[in-house]
Order: structure tokens, then C-alpha cells, then sequence
């Protein structure tokens, strides 16, 4: 790690202060807000429950798109995964999670997947209006990415290269391929 990103690491991981300031509990639940197995399990329960917790209907095309990319996403990070197959850093701790492609932690597919969302979000929203709700969205769903990429630094499980990377890839590769197999299978489609 060059100079700055030392310091980064060392503020964020757990011995440092934000980790101490934050606890890992608190990063264990931001972190499981991108994990890709609850995603899977809870992307049927968004069409019924996201309308009377933020007034906002997705629809069944914004929900395909996402399922699109989820799929890509797990497809893209195992593959890179099993490409570079980096060692997760000396301090962090496996257990069961970690297993097959887990094991490795470039990049990092949490990452990539709040950065794929945010993408899929910025992509779908920004294209219908672009007024003051839409940004606030956007914001909102950028500022959870980056909580997400410094948690995951923060637990010890990846390196600041990881996340970074990580989250190019989820916004500048994954959510373009997502969209663009979206429209190729499921144009006009409601």
C-alpha cells in the first residue's frame, strides 16, 4: 500500500479510529446491506415494500434490470476473483463465509455491487427527469456505495485497492453491461 492509502486503511479498519468510532457491529450490518446473497432473497420483497418506505414504485422493468445485474455481478467478480485470486489481508479473520471465490478479495464484490446499484439508479432515474427527488436518490445511493467500499475496509476483509477497484468495476463495466442486456431482451417489455 503506498502512503496515502496506508493512512486511509489505518484510519478505517477496525483498530483504527473510525473502527473503534463505528464498532464492527455497525459495519457487519452496513456490509450486509450489500451482500449478494440478500439480494437475491430480498429482491422479490422490493416491489412490495420499497413503495411505503420511500414513496417510489419500482417497476417490474427497474426490477429486471436489477436482477440483470446481480447476476452479472456475481458472474464478472468470480471470474475476476478467480483471475487475480489475491489473499485477503493478514488480519482479517475467515470463517464460513470465505469459501470458493470468497476467499479472495480483489475486488471486492460488495463494492462492485452498491457501485452496480448506484449505476443502475443514476442510469434509470436520471434519464426520466433529473429534478431535486432524482439527485437526492442518486446521493443517497452514492453516499450508501461509499459507506459500503469503507466498511468493507473497515471489517479488514479487503485491501482500499479492492474496494476502489471494486467499485470501477461495478459502475463503469457492470451497470453499463446490465443496461445494455436489459435493453437488448427486455425493450418495451413492462
Amino acid at each position: 500500500l503506498g502512503f496515502p492509502f496506508a493512512r486511509i486503511f489505518t484510519n478505517v479498519s477496525a483498530q483504527g479510529t473510525l473502527g473503534k468510532l463505528f464498532g464492527q457491529v455497525v459495519w457487519e450490518v452496513v456490509s450486509l446491506s450489500a451482500d449478494g446473497v440478500v439480494w437475491f432473497l430480498i429482491l422479490p420483497a422490493i416491489t412490495f415494500f420499497t413503495p411505503q418506505l420511500l414513496m417510489w414504485q419500482p417497476s417490474p422493468d427497474f426490477v429486471r434490470l436489477v436482477a440483470i445485474g446481480l447476476v452479472s455481478d456475481i458472474l464478472i467478480i468470480v471470474a475476476l476473483k478467480q483471475t487475480f485470486k489475491r489473499r485477503r489481508p493478514t488480519h482479517h479473520r475467515p470463517d464460513f463465509r470465505f469459501v470458493g471465490p470468497d476467499q479472495f478479495s480483489f475486488p471486492s464484490g460488495h463494492a462492485t455491487r452498491a457501485w452496480l446499484l448506484t449505476g443502475l439508479v443514476a442510469t434509470r432515474l436520471t434519464g426520466e427527469d433529473g429534478d431535486a427527488t432524482t439527485r437526492s436518490y442518486v446521493g443517497l445511493a452514492a453516499t450508501w456505495a461509499t459507506i459500503v467500499s469503507l466498511g468493507r475496509v473497515g471489517l479488514g476483509r479487503h485491501y482500499v485497492s479492492d474496494v476502489i477497484c471494486g467499485g470501477l468495476v461495478g459502475l463503469l463495466v457492470t451497470a453499463p453491461i446490465s443496461v445494455m442486456i436489459h435493453r437488448q431482451f427486455f425493450s418495451g417489455a413492462s
